[in-house]
């Protein structure tokens, strides 16, 4: 299973790429994905993205496909999936 990710703005220097295409061996969750695959793989991007006890930073926007994740709710991953991580947009 081939997934892509995509890091925008301040999360690219987490993982030192804009965009990476990375092969799965089974199904499982975006949520286990990032903290078991992808934080593993950049253990600069752990800091971005966990908090202190390893959940997702709520303030951070992880996009599965067009769908926001978040701790609460396991979204599963299949074939071709995209997934996108941005910081928090602010301004003024």
């Amino acid at each position: 299973m081939r997934i892509t990710i995509k890091y925008m703005a301040q999360i690219r220097k987490g993982s030192g790429v804009p965009e990476e295409t990375v092969e799965l061996a089974g199904a499982k969750t975006v949520q286990d994905f990032i903290k078991q695959n992808l934080c593993q793989l950049h253990p600069d991007l752990g800091q971005y993205i966990l908090d202190e006890k390893g959940a997702l930073r709520s303030i951070i926007l992880i996009f599965h496909g067009q769908a926001k994740v978040s701790d609460a709710i396991p979204r599963e991953l299949k074939d071709g999936d995209v997934i996108t991580m941005m910081p928090p947009i602010t301004g003024g």
